[in-house]
């Protein structure tokens, strides 16, 4: 976490020790809320491959493009 232009207000509000488990709070959300981004990325992808072979038509269109790549 950067402190900047907040860093004198902060030392002086809060002790040192303080400020450390402000940075740890904030990282833990800072990582919660990159996993959250991932988890909803990962479910939308897995969504629309589930969708892409429920229809038969598409599903094989894939399977001939994948077929195609792997012989180039």
């Amino acid at each position: 976490m950067k402190m900047g232009k907040y860093k004198d207000l902060l030392e002086e509000c809060f002790s040192k020790e303080e400020i450390a488990e402000i940075k740890k709070e904030v990282q833990l959300e800072a990582k919660a809320l990159e996993d959250i981004k991932r988890r909803n990325f990962f479910n939308k992808a897995n969504a629309a491959y589930e969708a892409l072979k429920s229809d038969p038509i598409a599903w094989q269109e894939e399977l001939q493009e994948r077929a195609e790549w792997e012989g180039f």
